[in-house]
């Protein structure tokens, strides 16, 4: 499966057009490096998303077969940190 069509599943990311732009800003890392937007993910992958105020790290757990519920989306991966990033301006 697609690493932007994972993220948008999975609801890691609301919309798979903005995983590939986060993808294509080198914002999301697959296992360590920056990933383009059409590399496969596979179970045990480790995603890494850098957004505004926090790095969110998780590991893909399943990979869904068609659609899938918002319920279910949170058993397709495990949250390994979610930590908060200082704003890089003053009083941000």
């Amino acid at each position: 499966m697609r690493l932007d069509q994972f993220l948008k599943v999975s609801r890691l990311i609301k919309r798979r057009p903005l995983g590939k732009k986060m993808c294509a800003a080198g914002r999301v890392l697959l296992n360590g490096t920056k990933a383009k937007a059409a590399r496969g993910v596979r179970i045990g992958d480790r995603i890494e998303i850098r957004r505004e105020r926090e790095t969110w790290t998780v590991e893909v757990l399943a990979l869904p077969f068609g659609r899938i519920r918002k319920a279910e989306s949170s058993a397709l991966y495990r949250t390994l940190s979610r930590t908060p990033v200082d704003p890089p301006w003053p009083g941000g």
